[in-house]
């Protein structure tokens, strides 16, 4: 299926002389910008110029595509066709040309391909029985985009997606498509391959976290406290379009985030001197829905960085909720599990408040003392104290004697910063700002379950800094796929 030694040697003469004659009218329109300095249009002049040659050459290289697409020789791949389909008991004959386009990232390209229809109502039954089609094109088969699910490319499909999951809407992912790249794709379309790809990564992760809670087994060994796996655990409300069994339309999206000790990075701050750290590398995993189903997600991600191979020590940090408390005690019972120091003190001030009923002056030194009690671990003492306040009526306010005893195993501060441990969760409270907030919590959204799980499966990947490795090789596999089922 070569083009045509005949046709090649008209086609390299041909273009030859257009893009000579382009480099020419290049030279020419750069000496104009330059011969008159006290004239010259500078540096954007020159810049403009190497922009209109970059669209030219690229007209021209689109002409040379189309014209060698229309010269390919396909006698032997419709000879080849015909006899495999006969094999299968079915009788192809020839019906025409049609032409089809196939949006790339360079742009459309359309080529009129050979149609092959069968040659009696026999073959008809078979081929739809056998491949559930009604008409062949060989050369959509061998280019591997017969049974693609959109009228573009792979590539252009994955280009579609980071530009739906990376602008603030699909309209305004159209619009740079448009804008930068000259692509003419619809906000619609771009919402389609978004959910094409995103579920198809959210399946993959289903079965793989699925199968990995199942059947992994974690040898516990005596950890070594210098090497640390980090968990952190969060659920943020998202709206949609369904409503619950209580009539209301938010989800909560639960949210994971880990990151290893040898990932965070110490440095002296250049205007303070103080000693900060920065987080170099972190993997999200996000799951609108139940946390019986999170936690396999959650499992996986973190088998996938190391838990239970060596004897890394895992901490997980959380808001106390008991949904995550649940799932700390029963999936990592050898795991370190702290209350987020933020959120125990919001819930100390918010307690102190109704109890000295939003008087400041008294709940908020009031308040600051237990704080500073809590962190230097004297915690039998801010129990006494507890015991002497009366009950709070207000359903709405942490019961904060219950709320410190239920985790009293979780506020060893003392001893968690005595070891080098993080006691404050600001990785997943960012995390959520930018894997939900960031894309599906802007003003007036609100989404499909299904597709905002998609578009969160994307997310995590992409603030996981798991693009290449992910996104891009399912896609590359998932093309593959569908290149081997057609060419079977």
């Amino acid at each position: 299926m070569l083009v045509p030694q005949s046709s090649l040697s008209d086609i390299i003469a041909d273009f030859s002389t257009k893009m000579n004659f382009l480099v020419s009218e290049i030279i020419c329109e750069f000496n104009k910008i330059t011969n008159n300095l006290e004239m010259s249009q500078g540096i954007h002049g020159i810049e403009l110029l190497w922009s209109q040659a970059l669209h030219k050459c690229g007209e021209i290289m689109r002409e040379l595509i189309h014209t060698m697409m229309g010269q390919l020789d396909e006698k032997k791949l419709i000879r080849t066709c015909k006899n495999e389909f006969l094999l299968q008991g079915i009788r192809l004959e020839n019906a025409g040309k049609p032409a089809r386009t196939i949006l790339t990232t360079r742009g459309e390209i359309t080529y009129k391909r050979t149609m092959l229809v069968p040659a009696n109502e026999e073959s008809r039954a078979r081929l739809k029985e056998l491949h559930n089609c009604s008409s062949v094109f060989p050369l959509d088969k061998v280019l591997g985009i017969h049974k693609l699910p959109f009228k573009m490319s792979p590539k252009m499909m994955l280009l579609c997606v980071f530009c739906g999951q990376n602008q603030p809407s699909y309209k305004a992912a159209a619009e740079i498509l448009a804008d930068l790249g000259n692509i003419q794709v619809s906000s619609e379309t771009i919402r389609k391959v978004v959910n094409e790809v995103g579920g198809k990564l959210f399946e993959e992760d289903c079965a793989q976290s699925g199968e990995t809670y199942e059947n992994c087994s974690i040898d516990f060994k005596p950890p070594d406290e210098n090497a640390i796996l980090y968990a952190e655990v969060d659920g943020a409300a998202l709206n949609t379009r369904t409503k619950d069994d209580n009539g209301s339309t938010w989800r909560e999206n639960k949210l994971g985030v880990c990151f290893k000790s040898d990932d965070i990075k110490q440095y002296v701050h250049p205007r303070t001197g103080d000693l900060e750290h920065r987080i170099e590398a972190r993997q999200y995993v996000s799951y609108l829905g139940k946390a019986g189903e999170f936690r396999k997600h959650l499992f996986g991600m973190l088998i996938e960085n190391g838990y239970g191979q060596g004897r890394r020590q895992l901490v997980l940090l959380s808001d106390g909720a008991a949904w995550i408390a649940n799932m700390a005690q029963e999936d990592y019972p050898d795991c370190q599990h702290i209350l987020d120091i933020y959120h125990l003190e919001e819930n100390i001030f918010s307690y102190a408040r109704e109890i000295f009923q939003n008087d400041e002056s008294k709940y908020r030194p009031w308040a600051e003392n237990i704080c500073q009690m809590v962190r230097e671990g004297r915690i039998d003492e801010v129990f006494a104290i507890l015991a002497t306040l009366p009950a709070i009526p207000n359903r709405n306010c942490v019961n904060l004697p219950h709320y410190l005893a239920s985790h009293r195993n979780h506020i060893n501060y003392p001893e968690y910063l005595a070891k080098g441990y993080f006691i404050g969760s600001g990785a997943i409270e960012s995390g959520n700002k930018i894997v939900l907030q960031k894309r599906l919590k802007l003003a007036g959204m609100r989404w499909n379950v299904p597709t905002a799980q998609c578009m969160l499966t994307i997310r995590a990947r992409v603030e996981s800094g798991l693009w290449d490795e992910v996104v891009d090789l399912t896609m590359r596999h998932y093309a593959l796929q569908i290149t081997e089922c057609a060419a079977a």
